[in-house]
């Protein structure tokens, strides 16, 4: 109203000398001022005239000097406050400096959602601002994006105890004409319902409201009017924030999720509380950080068979950006089951619990490769970052450290720089050499396939090592192959097998001392074949951490807590672990309920393998757990069912350890003809190739053939069966321990502490 507008500036023209109209909404209307006393320029906030009259002035102007005693860096200090003596509408005003930055409330609408680091700093100074004015007894009662300013880069809390002081005036009249006191988006249940005393909690909901939307880019809740909003908050739990964004760590998560807590006495009791619970706890685990998913790179090369090399991009990508600090990195296996899959990418990075995902293709063409990469934030599904790399084929380490630095800088305001270790300390390998190498590692994670995949994976890395004997990780590759090859079920184990990946672990340590997959090779020669379990523990510990994010160290980390220590709860401990960064990957899932099976959790164990088995009918290593489970459980036609359908998958390679079970399996159901026929064929097969004497003791235990089994167990010291290992997680009614030929075996494996401790 220009003539209101007129007489308002008649009014006070001895004191403001108003420029032009700066806002409105709410209860007041918003001037550019010029403070005539002191020469500066304010805001002149005049409350509208239906507000003015229906207030007691004298008492608003009482409880308005109240909060002008507040002083605080986060504090938007409060000049002046009066009432004009227009005869038509007397006015009520009062007057702040005027700040020329934005307010949270523009800077929202440019960015909808806030960098996590910038969010939580906007919190805290808010937060800080309301403390101090919580100690002075003064509630805000409207915090909200509107009211946050910002100057010189510092967050500014504007209209401290207005709400109060119109409330205290006469603030229940203003609610009979329909006016609500506070905005309903961040309101608090308590003040939507109309309580007339609401407490300092109040404002902690608002500002966790605030530090919601900062995150999520929008309030929690929304309705198409303001009652059914604030009918919602009376009678629904507040939404997850990390349902919208997935990077939020889970620290404030939680510490969000309290702060909207429908009941105030379920929140913090302090607003300085709530600020702690945002700080990322000392020790905070790895489940805390940002997490991201490198999805298995396209080949868009004409040559399908190079699709080895574009899973080989893949994975060295997923190597290179899990070395970014502070930032978790889906594993390999959990990322390769979208492999082909044409879902959404935003269902994607849910199920695999990330925030951002990286997609893209690769292209190789004689001596030339393209590699094009995208990353994709899950919550909007809008793309963060693309770009496209032309380059020779000896520059391809050069291209995925590229890929990592710019996946970084793009989330450096939520997670931290590449760390400086991270970088490559050699020279790439020989082009001929790196492609020999990934078509090694392609076909070594299909070598529990069938067919030749074990052979063509050694050739691949054996290739690579005569191109290039300098290139240290085909070295490592070669001992981590070997290694899994003696202890695994396609391949009987052999000294020369171990002998060779001692050779290659420490060729590969010499070439590149903090090359973990090394280190854990080394490990696990010491653990299986030298029985030096001080020296397995040391490297296992060493290769974490160079990679706190290698997957296959935690998992490695269960075998030594369960065999070695027989520490359940660290056995657990490391197996959830390796389940956290590779979640989808059902060996690590199955290893847990050996664990359990091996710690007397039978029925648990039980109803996991089953699950297991029902998203994959096909995988085998479940069908020796189930087999086991159900053998200590006494259902022996079951645990046979089960060990003779997993010795099916396997297409017969993996008869010892599969015999064992249906050798143990048919004892258990009084069937010693069966069990003794296996043996025999065991023990045939033995004359022609290796067979583990190991499995052929446990055998003839489970018949009560101590002596026999023990003439085994005596040639499996001799060839350091690495199967030995297993010898106290065998079940009870193979009788090994009431036998006093026992704990020299166990002794002569390195496992004497256990006696000792009586943990054997």
């Amino acid at each position: 109203d220009p003539e209101a507008l007129e007489r308002l500036d008649h009014a006070l023209t001895d004191r403001y000398r108003i420029e032009r109209e700066i806002g409105s909404g709410g209860l007041a209307v918003v001037y550019l001022a010029e403070d005539v006393r002191h020469g500066r320029q304010v805001a002149l906030k005049v409350l509208r005239p239906d507000v003015a009259s229906a207030l007691g002035a004298e008492r608003f102007l009482r409880e308005i000097r109240i909060a002008a005693r507040l002083t605080h860096p986060n504090i938007l200090p409060l000049f002046d406050s009066g009432r004009t003596d227009d005869p038509m509408v007397p006015l009520l005003f009062y007057t702040m400096p005027y700040v020329t930055g934005e307010s949270l409330r523009d800077r929202l609408r440019r960015e909808k959602q806030l960098p996590l680091d910038v969010a939580l700093g906007i919190a805290r100074e808010v937060g800080e601002a309301l403390g101090h004015a919580h100690a002075q007894g003064v509630l805000h009662r409207d915090i909200k994006p509107g009211n946050v300013l910002f100057q010189a880069g510092h967050a500014l809390v504007a209209d401290f105890g207005i709400a109060r002081a119109v409330s205290a005036a006469g603030g229940e009249r203003l609610t009979e004409t329909g006016l609500v006191m506070g905005t309903p988006a961040y309101m608090s249940p308590e003040q939507a319902a109309g309580d007339r005393e609401i407490g300092k909690r109040s404002d902690i909901y608002a500002l966790a409201t605030v530090l919601y939307e900062m995150l999520a880019g929008e309030p929690p809740f929304h309705a198409s009017t303001a009652q059914a909003m604030l009918a919602r908050k009376l009678v629904e739990p507040a939404p997850n924030v990390a349902a919208a964004r997935a990077t939020v760590p889970r620290h404030v998560e939680a510490a969000i999720t309290r702060g909207l807590e429908r009941l105030p006495g379920n929140r913090f009791s302090t607003v300085e509380e709530f600020v702690a619970a945002l700080r990322a706890p000392e020790g905070a685990s790895e489940a805390d950080r940002p997490a991201l998913a490198v999805l298995p790179f396209s080949n868009l090369s004409a040559d399908p068979e190079n699709e080895y090399f574009s899973d080989g991009v893949t994975e060295e990508i997923i190597n290179a950006v899990a070395q970014i600090r502070d930032l978790r990195v889906t594993a390999r296996t959990s990322a390769f089951q979208f492999k082909g899959v044409d879902d959404d990418v935003r269902d994607i990075g849910r199920r695999l619990g990330v925030g951002v995902v990286l997609e893209g293709s690769v292209r190789k063409a004689g001596n030339r490769v393209r590699v094009t990469a995208q990353l994709i934030d899950v919550a909007g599904g809008f793309h963060l970052w693309s770009e496209r790399f032309d380059r020779d084929l000896e520059d391809i380490f050069a291209v995925q450290d590229e890929i990592a630095a710019a996946i970084a800088r793009r989330l450096e305001s939520e997670v931290a720089p590449v760390a400086q270790e991270a970088s490559r300390t050699t020279e790439g390998p020989d082009p001929a050499a790196y492609d020999a190498y990934l078509r090694g590692r392609y076909h070594r994670r299909q070598m529990f396939s069938g067919g030749d995949a074990t052979e063509r994976s050694l050739a691949g890395y054996r290739e690579a090592i005569a191109i290039d004997p300098g290139f240290a990780p085909a070295h490592g590759a070669l001992a981590e192959l070997n290694v899994v090859r003696s202890i695994g079920f396609a391949v009987g184990p052999s000294r020369e097998l171990m002998a060779e990946a001692k050779e290659a672990s420490e060729r590969a340590l010499a070439l590149d001392p903090n090359l973990a997959e090394a280190h854990l090779a080394r490990a696990l020669v010491a653990m299986y074949d030298e029985w030096d379990h001080v020296a397995a523990k040391a490297g296992i510990d060493r290769a974490i951490a160079i990679n706190p994010s290698f997957v296959d160290a935690h998992f490695w980390a269960e075998f030594y807590y369960t065999y070695v220590e027989r520490d359940a709860e660290q056995a657990v401990a490391a197996n959830r672990r390796a389940a956290e960064l590779d979640p989808l990957d059902l060996n690590i899932l199955s290893r847990l309920t050996q664990v359990h099976i091996i710690f007397g959790r039978l029925d648990e164990a039980i109803e996991r393998l089953e699950g297991i088995l029902r998203m994959d009918p096909q995988h085998m290593v479940s069908y020796l757990e189930l087999a086991d489970a159900h053998a200590r459980r006494g259902d022996a036609d079951k645990a046979l069912a089960a060990a003779e359908r997993g010795l099916e998958l396997s297409g017969g390679q993996s008869i010892a350890a599969f015999g064992m079970a249906i050798a143990v399996a048919s004892a258990g159901a009084g069937d010693h003809d069966r069990a003794r026929e296996l043996l025999g064929e065991l023990t045939a097969r033995a004359e022609r190739e290796y067979v583990s004497p190991f499995w052929l003791a446990a055998g003839h235990a489970a018949l009560g053939e101590m002596d026999r089994g023990f003439e085994y167990l005596a040639q499996a010291v001799r060839d350091h069966d690495p199967n030995l290992l297993y010898i106290t997680a065998t079940p009870e009614e193979m009788a090994w321990k009431d036998d006093p030929r026992y704990e020299g075996v166990l002794r002569d494996i390195g496992l004497g502490h256990l006696i000792d401790s009586g943990r054997s």
